[in-house]
């Protein structure tokens, strides 16, 4: 039953590109300069 749920999920999802990780690495940077805590 759970099968079909994940096969589709397959084929909607993707690894992020160069662009998106540069973007997340960025931001993640941002937030551990600023010593915010990650909750």
């Amino acid at each position: 039953m759970i099968v079909p749920g994940l096969l589709l999920q397959k084929l909607t999802t993707r690894e992020p590109d160069d662009a998106q990780l540069e973007v997340a690495l960025a931001a993640l940077k941002g937030v551990l300069d600023s010593g915010q805590e990650l909750t």
